[in-house]
């Protein structure tokens, strides 16, 4: 007997499809389990507010819950319900990385619970473990669960929003009950969360037709009521609080709309090869941020196998999965809602069930699919539990740009007459964070250079002996670029002695002493770098004691 034979009858003779199935409750609520303690594990790290994170919580300190359905700082934009309730989280705990964060971690732990059910619901066992791996084990999900964003909120408006409607699909006839739990449901997540619209305007119109079709005219014309609610509801909110905070903000300028434009926005047409491959390269682009590109083409394919197979399992649901992913394309094309990266994050529990569906089919299937199954959730797997771990690795795990460390080092070395220079990629963190370590009074300059030894021409770098420098690394569009020894020989050359106070891969802390007698100069190709607008407003409108540098002429 060959060693091939034999291989296959031991496979058939194991029927891994029939374990799989007998210990699917036990393997989920360890991979449930898993995911959860990940979750809680980054949360209690308590790392700083990364850039993004700190654009946002400025406004807590700033802002009255009540002011903060007005105009914002940093032109942030987020649902009125989440931001009031995380208002009344800071409130009552004063805490930026526990008290901002319990909610988003709340509403992750929340929706990996729902997403078992709903998985088991919809697929059978292999498949129900494929896509709940894929979701509880995302470095995406985990990640944004532990943010001061709502993207984790999004999470748990699809999942509880799925879970609610996939049992009027499967029975089609639901009960005055369950249209109320959705109509409910529906409204608060829409104050909750932005593309909560987009999920209910998939379920609401499939399952409106499905009630047509069946001749239910009672229950459409209450679900058709039901519609118009969540649909006036996001549109009084949009008229009152989110379109004039954009017109406020910057959110409205030329180059924030050719950067979602270049990113986020598809094309409203495909006229010409060139927006067929934008098109594609935008779709494609989703899958790379949640599979890597190890597993980037392979997801996506077996995302469209699964949706095959998933549409012969429950037409209905799978139409409204459809449906939910053109409205935001709609919404996306009409230059509303970018879809890149972390704002398809409530599109990745409908891509995991399509995923779970392909999956699930080779699983339970004969010894050749069983392994072909098998190979391919580990090549998906791949890249994420690669990223996953490199994430763990991070100190603390899953920071970025961890800035406190820094700012206390810095309160303990600072002294009368020193300089301070926070580059404007760390100025939102500072500002969050200086009066926790005493730094509220301190005189400071911000700026904006393109290069390390561009400090060398700097007004405020030069006015001191000693200057303290503080720049985020690769972390935004404003950030500094890696500090390395080319740099620092460059400055060195300029006349200053350097001193690497705090260095962690994201971030920098320099000590920058000018020599006696030493005439400083920035190498060539230095420019003026301006500070960007919301910056400025914010220093403008609160006298926050910095001195841009260089001056505005």
């Amino acid at each position: 007997m060959s060693f091939t034979t034999t291989a296959r009858s031991l496979l058939e003779s194991s029927k891994p499809g029939s374990w799989i199935a007998r210990n699917a409750p036990s393997l989920s609520w360890t991979i449930l389990v898993l995911g959860a303690l990940l979750q809680v594990a980054n949360y209690l790290c308590g790392h700083s507010l990364w850039l993004d994170e700190a654009y946002l919580s400025f406004n807590f300190l700033t802002h009255s819950p009540a002011r903060l359905l007005g105009p914002t700082d940093f032109s942030q934009i987020a649902p009125v319900g989440w931001t009031q309730i995380e208002a009344l989280a800071f409130g009552w705990t004063h805490s930026f990385e526990y008290g901002l964060r319990a909610l988003p971690v709340a509403a992750g732990l929340a929706s990996l619970w729902l997403y078992r059910r709903l998985a088991f619901q919809v697929l059978g066992a292999g498949g129900a473990l494929a896509a709940l791996a894929t979701l509880c084990l995302s470095p995406q999900v985990i990640a944004y669960a532990v943010m001061v964003k709502p993207y984790s909120v999004d999470v748990l408006a699809a999942v509880c929003i799925l879970s609610l409607a996939y049992p009027m699909f499967r029975d089609g006839s639901p009960t005055p009950k369950d249209l109320a739990r959705l109509a409910i449901a529906g409204l608060l997540f829409v104050l909750v969360s932005f593309p909560a619209v987009y999920v209910l305007a998939g379920i609401g119109s499939v399952l409106l037709l499905q009630l047509v079709r069946g001749r239910r005219w009672r229950d459409a014309a209450i679900l058709a009521l039901v519609c118009a609610a969540w649909l006036a509801t996001f549109a009084a909110l949009y008229i009152l609080v989110y379109k004039p905070q954009v017109q406020a903000g910057t959110l409205d300028d030329a180059g924030t709309q050719q950067f979602f434009k270049d990113t986020g926005f598809v094309p409203y047409w495909i006229q010409k090869a060139d927006d067929a491959v934008r098109f594609a390269t935008d779709i494609s682009g989703w899958f790379e941020f949640y599979f890597t590109k190890v597993g980037q083409i392979p997801a996506l394919i077996t995302c469209l196998a699964g949706t095959v197979v998933l549409f012969r399992k429950a037409p209905a649901f799978t139409a409204a999965l459809a449906v939910t992913v053109l409205a935001a394309l709609a919404g996306s094309a009409a230059q509303a809602y970018p879809l890149y990266d972390r704002f398809t994050l409530f599109l990745f529990p409908g891509i995991a069930l399509a995923i779970g569906a392909a999956l699930g089919e080779l699983l339970r299937g004969a010894a050749w699919r069983w392994l072909l199954g098998a190979g391919l959730a580990a090549l998906l797997m791949f890249g994420p539990l690669k990223d996953l771990q490199w994430w763990m690795r991070r100190d603390p795990p899953f920071a970025m740009a961890h800035v406190t460390p820094a700012l206390q080092t810095l309160a303990q070395r600072l002294h009368p007459g020193d300089g301070l220079y926070i580059q404007a990629s760390s100025a939102p963190a500072f500002l969050v964070y200086r009066r926790r370590f005493g730094l509220q009074s301190a005189p400071w300059s911000v700026g904006y250079q393109p290069s390390w030894a561009c400090l060398a021409g700097d007004p405020a770098v030069l006015k001191q002996a000693r200057t303290f420098v503080l720049a985020t690394i690769d972390v935004g569009s404003r950030a500094m670029p890696s500090f390395g020894d080319a740099d620092r020989r460059q400055l060195e050359r300029s006349g200053f002695d350097v001193s690497v106070i705090a260095s962690r891969p994201d971030l920098r802390l320099l000590e920058l002493r000018k020599r006696p007698g030493a005439r400083p100069a920035p190498p060539s190709g230095c420019e003026s770098q301006w500070l960007y607008r919301d910056l400025e407003t914010v220093l403008r409108t609160y006298g926050l004691g910095a001195t841009p540098s260089p001056p505005r002429s």
